[in-house]
Order: structure tokens, then sequence, then C-alpha cells
């Protein structure tokens, strides 16, 4: 121990490590960990921790002799390598010495490989001619494909400046046919106020051929003489409401026999007239309206859409009127929109389908009036009396 104790650091590592480590120690050039390792190896050694001097030296013989065995052993495994390549060459070499040829076949083989070799140049000839033709070709096609390039460039530029021509041509015709759509809608609405002047002028020619004008004028002018004429008819309305309780009474009190109304009446006796519904319809227009209101509903143009006719076109041609019924049976709408149209002034319908002919209708720009339920032709001939009059007197 106290050998040991006397033994310097330096004089340690000599001992225990190689040179190249003092070198490093000395030079500065070893890092400060790991000269604290070994100076800490070393105070182990010091302190009779580890194995001495002695010891290190034969260590390090053993080290040296495992290099010197790996060495040997890397040698071993290259002469290894180099006997499994010389058995390989040997066994190739033996193969090539089985599969030796005589001279004669040899020569043969030389000859057949000339023949070979001559056909084969012919064809690389052969070959060599087409490439240049096929390069000759390929350069023809560059200066074919540049001048289509050029053109097709060229039907580029013209094919844009064509697009906007049509673009804007487009734009024009556009414009041009909204005009046009403009100026037809005018024209219609022209012709519509043409024919409505001149049904007006034709029913202010009937109106002033009936003196329609000079019975309203003799009425304001005689307005104490129509007073007296309400107080009579009040009266006599009087008088005929309590007749008609008095009817009314014994009609309860005697039961009436059963008619059926679509019968035609019986002839009246004394008279060969036979009354019909047409002529009950006329004779109740007749109480309902004067003279000069049945005269102006002359030659007016209806048109009806109902799901049947019934009495409508037979009762509204006896006041001469101009009808035309279009039947709407079975939800055949498609008959509203093939005959709407706008010429004739007054449009009817009934109350089948109502919404969708009205919406059918006003999609057409086609005014439209409801007949109500109960008696059509008279709800329609009110009504055109009730427009006719609030036009005439405008």
């Amino acid at each position: 121990m106290r050998a040991q104790s006397k033994i310097g650091f330096l004089d340690w590592v000599k001992e225990a490590r190689d040179f190249s480590v003092i070198d490093e120690i000395v030079s500065g050039k070893m890092s400060q960990k790991t000269l604290q390792e070994h100076f800490t190896e070393f105070e182990k050694w010091r302190d009779g921790k580890i194995i001495q001097v002695s010891d290190f030296r034969q260590q390090k013989v053993i080290v040296s002799q495992k290099a010197e065995i790996a060495k040997l052993k890397k040698q071993v495994a290259e002469q290894k390598q180099n006997v499994s390549n010389l058995k390989k060459q040997n066994e190739s070499l033996q193969k090539i010495q089985s599969q030796r040829y005589t001279d004669e076949e040899v020569q043969a083989l030389v000859n057949e490989s000339k023949v070979e070799n001559q056909h084969l140049k012919s064809q690389l000839s052969g070959l060599i001619v087409k490439l240049n033709d096929l390069f000759s070709d390929i350069e023809e096609y560059k200066v074919t494909i540049a001048n289509l390039n050029r053109k097709i460039q060229n039907q580029r530029e013209q094919l844009a400046e064509s697009q906007k021509y049509i673009v804007r041509a487009k734009g024009e015709i556009k414009f041009l046919e909204d005009k046009i759509s403009e100026k037809k809608s005018s024209i219609v609405d022209l012709q519509q106020r043409i024919e409505q002047a001149e049904a007006g002028l034709r029913k202010l020619e009937i109106l002033k051929s009936t003196s329609i004008f000079d019975a309203l004028m003799a009425f304001t002018e005689q307005s104490d003489q129509i007073k007296e004429l309400r107080q009579e008819n009040s009266m006599l309305e009087q008088r005929n409401s309590s007749l008609r309780d008095k009817i009314v009474r014994s009609e309860k009190n005697t039961p009436r026999p059963q008619v059926n109304p679509t019968r035609p009446r019986p002839v009246i006796k004394g008279s060969e007239e036979k009354y019909s519904a047409e002529n009950d319809f006329l004779l109740k227009m007749q109480q309902e309206y004067t003279e000069a209101e049945l005269e102006i509903l002359k030659d007016q143009k209806v048109i009806v859409y109902c799901g049947a006719p019934g009495t409508i076109e037979r009762n509204l041609k006896t006041l001469k009127v101009d009808v035309e019924i279009v039947i709407v049976s079975g939800g055949k709408l498609k008959t509203v929109r093939s005959k709407a149209r706008s010429n004739r002034p007054f449009v009817f319908y009934d109350s089948l389908h109502s919404h969708a002919i009205n919406n059918i209708l006003a999609s057409k720009n086609i005014n439209a009036y409801k007949i109500r339920d109960g008696d059509s032709a008279t709800n329609i001939v009110a009504k055109m009396i009730e427009i006719l009059k609030k036009e005439y007197t405008k």
C-alpha cells in the first residue's frame, strides 16, 4: 500500500494506459470529464480497490493478444473466402473443360457466326436506311407540325375575335328582342284599346239611337214627378206585399201540384205562343232592365269557362250576346291554357276549379270575373250591364 501511494498520477497513466493518453493530458486536448474519470480510476488503484500495476501490464498484453487474435481471425475469414472463390473458378474451368469443341466444330461455329453476322449487318444496314428515312420524315413532320401550330394559333386568334363579335351580336339581339317584345305588347294593348273603343262607339251610337240621354235629361228635369212616382211605387209595393201574404196563406192551405221544371210550359188558352225557359229568361230581363240597357248587350263578345254549359249559352243568345262556352270538365285545365285569349272583353268562369282557372288567366293578363252560385246567365248579364254603364257614364 505504501508503494502504491508513492506512485504519481502520470506514472500510473504510463503503466496503466497508452502513451496517447499522456499526450492528450500533456497537450491539454483531453476534456475535463475524461481527465476526471482517469483520475478517479487512479485514486481507486491508489486506495487498493483495483488491481496492481503489474496486473495492468499483464492486462495490456492480453488486450494486444486479443487484437492479434482478431487480426488472425480476419485473415482466416479472408483465406476461407479465397478458397471458396478458387473452388468456384475450378468448377467453372471444369465446366469449360467438359464443353470443349474440336477444331472442325469451332471452325463450323465461326463460319456460321460469320454468316449470321453478315445477315445481321445487311439487316442493320437496311434498318439504318429506314432510320435515315424516318429521320427525314420526322424533320418534315416537324416542319408540318410547326406550320399547323401557326395555323392553329391564327385560328384561335380568329376564333377569339369571332367570339367577341358573337357575344356583342348576342347582346344586340337580346336588346332587339326586348324592344320587339315591348313593341308587341304595346301593339296588343293598342289593338285591345282600339277594339274597346270601337265597341264603345257602337254602344254610344246605340244609346243615341234609343235616346237614352234624352230620357236621363227628362228624369233630372222632372225630379218632382219622380218623387211622386216613387211614393206611388212604395204604396203599390205595400199593397203587393199584403197581397203576397194573402197568397202565401192561401197556398199553405191548398197544396199545389208538382210540376217538372225541365218540361216546357203548356200553351195558355187564347194564345198560340208556347212559353219556354228562354222566354222566361227574356221576360225576366225585360222586367229588371230597361230596353236601352238590354240593347247595349247586343253583339258583346263573351267567353265563359264552365264545367257544363247548362242554359248559359241559350239564355245569353236570347239577348243577342256573342257568347263562347269553353267546357272545363274533369279537370281539363289544358283547355283553359290553349283557349285563354284576351280578344273578348268579358271573361267569366264558374266555381269549378276557379282558383286554378283564375291563376291561368291572370298569368296571361286576362281580367276575368267569377260567376256566383245560382243563375249563371243572370249573374253574367248583371255584371256586364254594371261594367258597361260605368264605361258609358264616365
